[in-house]
């Protein structure tokens, strides 16, 4: 697990952490609260399936930190779990999803989350994730964390002299080749199967590594590289 640190609104260290569980079946919300509820620190304020009740669950129970069981591809739930974040500024979530991938740990930041684990953790990997994500750190799993530092640190890695295209992940000149059939947001993240802020975040991140200005100049100039099928 690898710990960075973030912004993070004060709170009372002394007090425990109030955690919401969240996630669509009952046998997880009742695994996470009994594996959490013994811990010393950490006060399970209540559990919910997700989805329309989650708002009010939040409203109604005023927790800490949001722990979510994410099912895979459920990307209904990130942009819920974005709106509420941004809303509420003195909130933090942890996720935990199916995959331990740069992908999938990208759309869980992208959303706002602290911190994304996949299933397989361990108990003490959880909870010292949860004390983390509530003490204002950014935790990633580091199996993805590597090459999703430098992106998010918009420090594209240097280019390979094997020839053109290197520059740009496999997702990236998937993404490319939509742009270049004039595909909007919203269509290219139907056709991959991911979020509209996980296409954007590709789509910056190729503006800066084609050093181009436009959606428009990043076709052209991956065009004149060799980048594009046509």
């Amino acid at each position: 697990m690898v710990l960075l640190a973030a912004d993070r609104p004060g709170r009372d260290p002394r007090a425990p952490i109030r955690v919401l569980i969240v996630a669509a079946y009952p046998m997880a919300r009742a695994g996470l609260t009994a594996l959490l509820g013994g811990v010393a620190d950490l006060e399970i304020v209540g559990q919910t399936a997700g989805g329309a009740d989650l708002l009010a669950a939040v409203e109604a129970m005023s927790p800490d930190l949001l722990l979510l069981d994410q099912p895979s591809g459920d990307d209904e739930t990130l942009e819920q779990l974005e709106q509420l974040l941004r809303d509420r500024g003195e909130l933090v979530a942890l996720v935990l999803g199916a995959e331990g991938t740069e992908e999938a740990t990208l759309e869980t930041l992208v959303a706002g989350a602290r911190g994304y684990l996949p299933r397989e953790s361990s108990g003490e990997e959880l909870v010292a994730a949860v004390r983390a994500v509530a003490a204002g750190l950014l935790v990633l799993h580091p199996v993805p964390a590597a090459s999703l530092l430098e992106r998010l640190l918009e420090r594209p890695r240097p280019s390979p002299a094997i020839g053109p295209g290197e520059t740009l992940s496999p997702r990236e000149l998937e993404v490319l080749q939509a742009l270049a059939g004039g595909l909007t947001n919203r269509a290219i993240a139907r056709r991959l199967s991911v979020s509209e802020n996980t296409v954007k975040f590709h789509v910056s991140s190729i503006l800066t590594k084609l050093a181009a200005a436009s959606r428009a100049e990043a076709v052209a100039l991956a065009a004149r590289r060799g980048l594009l099928l046509l």
